[in-house]
């Protein structure tokens, strides 16, 4: 969302994803930044996120060692919540939901609306 709000991607993912992020143009960052009209937020489960600063040597480089995150849905022995039925990767946390909807607002501004547009369970859980 930064692109879109600020015109320009944060630093921190610049120094992880080096050269596979595009540059934008003055004339592209002018048309990013700002244009925003909603925010469509699609939240069905939270984790527990812990940093990894370093990955061993030969760790294929992708999105996902990007983020040097282990994320878990396990702190000190206790689920984030209970699984939702039928799933073996959701868990019910509404907690998360609120929290994410106080991040998006206190990071990407107050006035924009933001609506929910996918929550809850994989139709195969039901």
């Amino acid at each position: 969302m930064e692109p879109l709000v600020r015109g320009k991607y944060p630093s921190i993912m610049r120094k992880l994803a080096k050269d596979r992020l595009p540059v934008f143009t003055k004339e592209e960052k002018k048309l990013g930044e700002g244009s925003l009209d909603f925010i469509g937020l699609n939240y069905y489960t939270s984790r527990y996120s812990k940093n990894i600063s370093t990955y061993p040597k030969g760790t294929p480089v992708s999105a996902s060692t990007d983020q040097h995150v282990n994320a878990t849905a396990e702190k000190n022995g206790v689920l984030i919540g209970p699984k939702a039925a039928g799933s073996s990767y959701l868990y019910i946390y509404p907690k998360g939901l609120h929290k994410t909807l106080k991040f998006v607002k206190k990071h990407y501004g107050k006035n924009i609306a933001i609506y929910i547009s996918e929550n809850g369970m994989e139709t195969s859980c039901l």
